[in-house]
């Protein structure tokens, strides 16, 4: 028993797409599976945790642990990650072109005047008694004959390409030993008619016959160009020799099928057998679009993975601008207090719960005044008052705190009598610190006008030019 054709080309369908909803499967399940285990991730993170990464981590987001931290970063670049990659594979899976039905009439409707030629990929499929194939062949339907007016210079140039076409393939229109390619359209507009006297050497479709005799034959060409209501005809001669057909299977069958299509009015009709094979056609699946939907989502899963581990630096690069933001601000306020009769620890403590009520307003992070709230946290639980400042400078890093931190390690240990005027000293460094911030900070603003105000100056260009060179009427 023969198996229906239309039956394989369903399953062909249906299996093009099971990679694709295989992957989704897939992306799905391994989210689901990392949100369902989190807290045994979690502990695997907290073991496996470098202590160079549980620092940087733990100086980025004071207020977390650094394994939390660390599982909210990863679990956010892994849901970012899989949504982009599970939707791409959603649009390719919903990207089905529209030439994917089965083509049971056996005809292509051929478009309208003035849309152009349609180009069709068939899959065609035949049985014979003893064999069956399945080609991939691309026939070309033409438009419908248009209804325009037309000028004489018009066919003069449409009688001029018919030539040429008469002759290519030789050397001349007295020898002719190829096929010619006999459009049906010359220009943009005109149809094409051709007409051969002896079909049996020359068809009207350019295919040369075996029955050409070695002595070659004289043979009639008559070209009819239409255009709207009007048409001029021209007859050309040709001399017609032998050629030996050494084409292959496939593109006889595209030849044959491009002959058939050519014929007809609204419809181009398409065979039905093809020396011996019983045929059939679908219009295959387009999989150019599905495949390059699925590439740009994996590539933009795979930028997004990448970006997104990149923001631990960028955090910790913006807790460095932060920190030399907030120093002169801290020496200020540490003397200002200190002078007014404040111990070192009292006016810490005030200057926390000054930071801490701004926080709760405004929800804004500075990573100077997080940095001292952790330090009391330590003194609070235990951490001898002298080494919590050293810690504080310490981690911070720049010279700055470095320098404070220590000031304040010593007067803890062995009381410092000029304390008061090293801390004057440290506010005016920190002043002049303040100044050559407010200028890196305007060069930096200056570079990042740089770019909107080229494109202001090109947008202003364009505008003054535009209407300039039309007025000219170039």
């Amino acid at each position: 028993m023969t198996r229906d054709p239309r039956w394989d080309a369903w399953i062909g369908r249906k299996e093009e797409g099971m990679e694709a909803l295989l992957f989704l499967v897939a992306a799905a399940a391994a989210g689901f599976a990392a949100l369902r285990f989190r807290e045994s991730i979690r502990d695997l993170f907290q073991r496996k945790l470098a202590p160079t990464q549980k620092e940087q981590y733990s100086l980025a987001f004071p207020r977390e642990h650094a394994a939390d931290a660390f599982w909210r970063f990863k679990k956010e670049q892994l849901i970012l990650v899989v949504a982009v990659a599970a939707g791409g594979v959603l649009l390719a899976l919903l990207a089905r072109p529209e030439q994917e039905e089965t083509m049971e009439s056996g005809s292509i409707a051929r478009p309208g005047f003035s849309e152009g030629d349609l180009r069709v990929r068939l899959q065609v499929k035949g049985e014979g008694e003893s064999e069956a194939f399945e080609k991939e062949i691309s026939v070309s339907v033409g438009q419908r004959q248009p209804d325009p007016e037309m000028l004489n210079a018009m066919f003069e140039e449409g009688f001029a390409e018919g030539e040429r076409l008469l002759s290519a393939g030789g050397d001349s229109m007295d020898r002719i030993e190829h096929n010619l390619d006999l459009p049906e359209e010359i220009g943009d507009y005109l149809l094409a008619k051709w007409k051969s006297d002896a079909p049996e050497i020359l068809s009207s479709y350019g295919r040369i016959s075996d029955q050409v005799p070695e002595t070659g034959a004289e043979v009639h060409m008559k070209l009819t160009l239409s255009f709207q209501e009007e048409e001029r005809v021209r007859e050309f001669t040709l001399r017609v020799y032998p050629k030996a057909d050494e084409r292959s299977f496939e593109q006889r069958l595209e030849s044959y099928l491009q002959e058939e299509a050519d014929k007809g009015e609204a419809e181009a009709h398409l065979p039905e057998e093809f020396e011996g094979y019983a045929l059939t056609y679908d219009k295959p699946g387009e999989t150019s679009a599905r495949v390059g939907i699925l590439a740009l989502s994996f590539c933009a899963a795979a930028l997004l993975y990448i970006s997104r581990g990149k923001k631990l630096e960028q955090v910790l690069e913006e807790r460095k601008d932060s920190l030399e933001r907030d120093y002169p601000e801290i020496v200020s306020k540490l003397t200002l207090y200190f002078s007014a009769g404040m111990t070192i620890r009292t006016a810490w403590e005030r200057m926390v719960a000054e930071y801490e009520y701004t926080r709760e307003q405004t929800g804004c992070t500075r990573y100077g005044y997080e940095e001292m709230r952790r330090t009391l946290s330590g003194m609070q639980t235990g951490t001898f008052e002298g080494e919590a400042y050293g810690q504080f400078g310490r981690r911070c890093g720049s010279y700055g705190y470095l320098k404070l931190g220590t000031l304040l390690e010593e007067n803890v240990r062995t009381g410092l009598a000029d304390l008061p005027t090293l801390l004057e000293t440290e506010v005016n460094a920190a002043r002049d610190m303040r100044l050559l911030q407010a200028k890196q900070m305007g060069e930096k603003a200056k570079t990042k006008l740089l770019l909107p105000m080229l494109l202001l100056l090109v947008i202003v260009m364009v505008i003054v030019m535009v209407p300039a060179y039309l007025s000219t009427g170039v």
